[in-house]
């Protein structure tokens, strides 16, 4: 399922109708811990980077988005590292 992120800006409904169209599973997320049961993540974007980030802030998703990230690079290094395996 593909999370798009309601930080109370860009468009969430129609990022998820776009989904919805494309026939992806598609869920809008308000809550952070959502996030771990997501595949991919959207963050609508239109308006204020700074905005943004300060709403980000303030609804608990800075930090749950910040580990996710290191976890998806701590695996893309060892898939470098260790490459594929037959």
């Amino acid at each position: 399922m593909i999370g798009i992120i309601n930080y109370n800006g860009g468009n969430p409904k129609s990022v998820f109708n776009a989904f919805r169209m494309l026939k992806v599973e598609a869920q809008i997320i308000s809550d952070p811990r959502s996030l771990k049961y997501c595949n991919g993540v959207v963050l609508p974007g239109v308006g204020s980077a700074d905005r943004t980030m300060e709403s980000l802030q303030s609804l608990g998703f800075i930090d749950e988005l910040s580990e996710l990230v290191r976890e998806d690079l701590r695996h893309d290094r060892h898939r470098r590292t260790h490459g594929r395996r037959r």
